[in-house]
């Protein structure tokens, strides 16, 4: 393997751990923030579901997810998705979490995703020069999955100071169309 991937490979398992960490706190952070303001979301119309132990509101009963618009897969993707599977599979002696990993990586066009798997069931795969693209579109898409959870009001208004929270609400208050009660507000902004 190139220097150069090894580089790649290196970023990937930093930004897999940073994205762990990042959704651990996401949730964290949605929960306090819907302590205060969740009510607002909720359409007294529209039946919502809410998650008691996480506090997330959702339009769509869990795991009625709507369907993707599915990429082209890259052939090397493809073929290793194919290797794989004929270890993985449950009817082949894998497990259904690991063939669910499998897809997941898969789905995602996660090169980095799909060489862990080969690592952990013994599959030889190499790596090669015209493979960098594959491996930093992986890199891409975790990067973006982590800034995503970033730019959530959720995660600005936990993280923020005084001043940023107020400007949080400000805005909640304009997304929604609709004056967020003072009482509503924790104590330390009121």
């Amino acid at each position: 393997m190139s220097r150069l991937l090894r580089k790649l490979s290196f970023k990937y398992e930093f930004l897999q751990l940073e994205l762990e960490e990042t959704e651990e706190n996401a949730d964290e952070y949605l929960t306090e923030f819907n302590k205060y303001f969740g009510k607002y979301f909720i359409d007294q119309q529209a039946e919502k579901w809410i998650n008691e132990e996480t506090g997330e509101i959702r339009d769509k009963p869990p795991g009625e997810e709507e369907q993707k618009k599915r990429e082209a897969k890259h052939p090397k993707l493809k073929k290793l998705y194919k290797k794989l599977s004929t270890y993985m599979h449950p009817d082949k002696g894998g497990t259904d979490d690991d063939f669910a990993r499998l897809k997941n990586a898969y789905d995602k066009n996660d090169l980095f995703g799909l060489m862990q798997l080969a690592t952990e069931n013994e599959v030889n795969v190499e790596l090669e020069e015209n493979d960098v693209e594959l491996a930093e579109k992986s890199i891409l898409r975790i990067q973006n999955s982590i800034q995503n959870h970033r730019n959530t009001l959720s995660w600005n208004y936990v993280t923020g100071d005084k001043k940023k929270k107020l400007q949080v609400i400000k805005m909640l208050e304009m997304q929604l169309k609709i004056k967020i009660d003072e009482k509503d507000y924790p104590k330390e902004l009121r």
